[in-house]
């Protein structure tokens, strides 16, 4: 009886030691993957996967990250908050800024390959509002308002509007309900996504137009200046993409939705 309970015991002991060491395997060998596997890039952008930009940047990066063979996220922010966030090195980069952006913000590296395009465009609800360019508004008494974060904007507008005329809003919609409530009387943002909303059935009965292009630009990535070996890598592959005709496909089938 004795020697049976010793085995009994050995058998309990060994057993317990087994599942021991495999649960501390199974725990390093995840704390190994955990150190190989390389934390995703985090791209922030002011364009949600809601818009139509956003749908357009986000099926180019996920290209781009594919063929780098890296994860990344996507993630989406006020446009004013995503310049704080990259400025302190929060997010790796941003999807989609204006070419002069990083003459602002010396701790980030451009890519020179441009991943998109847009028009700002101003937009009114009085018909006899014409416009043609930043200089249009200058000598104006128009109450002018574009979204916080706007480099272009924040750039180009205290040049040609008085200070008591220029807001801000923080979001689109904001600026076309001030519109429309006659509280400004020009909106000016990038035309992409505002055209879709005005044909949308929530805003067709705002009485807006578009009054004027005020400049034509395109998109750049940012990225923090760590990450120069791979804006550079990025650069090679949005090169590579737009000469397949890429990336106007992907923008025709975003806007095409």
């Amino acid at each position: 009886m004795h020697s049976f309970i010793m085995k009994r015991k050995t058998i309990i002991t060994a057993i317990v030691w087994c599942l021991s060491f495999l649960i501390f395997s199974l725990s390093m060998l995840h704390v190994a993957e955990a150190q190989t596997s390389p934390k995703p890039i985090v791209i922030a952008s002011s364009w949600r996967l809601d818009t139509l930009t956003g749908k357009w940047l986000h099926m180019t990066y996920t290209e781009a990250f594919r063929r780098l063979n890296l994860p990344f996220e996507y993630k989406a922010y006020p446009s004013k908050r995503v310049t704080l966030m990259l400025n302190e090195g929060r997010v790796d980069g941003d999807a989609a800024r204006v070419y002069s952006f990083g003459e602002h913000y010396p701790n980030v590296i451009r890519v020179e390959e441009p991943v998109g395009w847009a028009s700002f465009v101003a937009y009114a609800n009085d018909p006899t509002i014409r416009l043609d360019g930043w200089k249009s508004l200058k000598g104006t008494a128009y109450r002018v308002a574009y979204a916080r974060g706007a480099h272009i904007c924040e750039v180009r507008l205290p040049e040609v509007v008085n200070p008591e005329n220029l807001f801000t809003v923080t979001r689109w919609l904001q600026g076309l309900k001030m519109l429309q409530a006659g509280r400004i009387d020009i909106f000016i943002a990038a035309e992409n996504d505002i055209l879709l909303m005005l044909e949308s059935d929530e805003y067709k009965d705002f009485d807006i137009r578009k009054v004027g292009v005020m400049e034509q630009v395109f998109a750049h990535p940012y990225f923090l200046k760590k990450h120069r070996n791979l804006a550079q890598k990025f650069e090679a592959i949005l090169k590579a993409m737009a000469e397949e005709g890429l990336i106007k496909a992907y923008r025709a089938k975003a806007f095409g939705e």
